[in-house]
């Protein structure tokens, strides 16, 4: 997966991700050079994705993150 960030604390840069799994089994967007972020830490620092799969979009919208107008053409 890839994100895209536009952020001001975070710079405006693209980056890896996946999704990983916190202490209690909930899965949790993890981003290179900044680690776990949460769904309102995704809204927050402005991160959109830029590449992903049908099913990892899917498990990110079940988890909270805002995937409503991600990866549309």
């Amino acid at each position: 997966m890839k994100v895209k960030i536009h952020s001001i604390m975070l710079g405006y840069k693209e980056a890896e991700a996946r999704i990983e799994k916190d202490a209690k089994g909930r899965p949790v967007l993890m981003v290179e050079g900044v680690g776990p972020v949460s769904s309102l830490e995704y809204i927050k620092q402005g991160f959109k994705m830029v590449q992903a799969s049908a099913h990892e979009l899917s498990v990110l919208r079940a988890a909270g993150y805002p995937m409503r107008n991600e990866l549309r053409p």
